[in-house]
């Protein structure tokens, strides 16, 4: 039970990133922050916030989440990712990730 929930943790977070980078690809520069509170009955149990910077043909981009309260408990995870390169056209060309 446990390694499920912690499973279901690191699979929304990797989605998120992927929600970010496609809501950001027509810009082409500016930035965009997006917060994620995740609750059930009141109680927050995770937390997740997205950065993304583009500036012409570069971008740089960043996702943290972590457990919060009671599911600390169960499954006490922390995540950090970050990813940079250029862009062409609407794709993005990743030159780095970190973990």
């Amino acid at each position: 039970m446990i390694d499920m929930a912690k499973r279901s943790t690191a699979a929304l977070l990797p989605a998120a990133f992927a929600a970010g980078l496609a809501v950001a690809v027509p810009a082409h520069a500016g930035s965009i922050e997006l917060s994620y509170i995740v609750e059930v009955a009141g109680t927050t149990l995770m937390k997740a916030a997205y950065r993304a910077d583009l500036n012409g043909g570069s971008f740089e981009s960043s996702l943290f989440g972590k457990t919060e309260g009671v599911s600390n408990m169960f499954s006490g995870y922390k995540m950090n990712l970050t990813a940079n390169g250029r862009i062409a056209g609407d794709t993005f060309l990743p030159e780095a990730f970190e973990n």
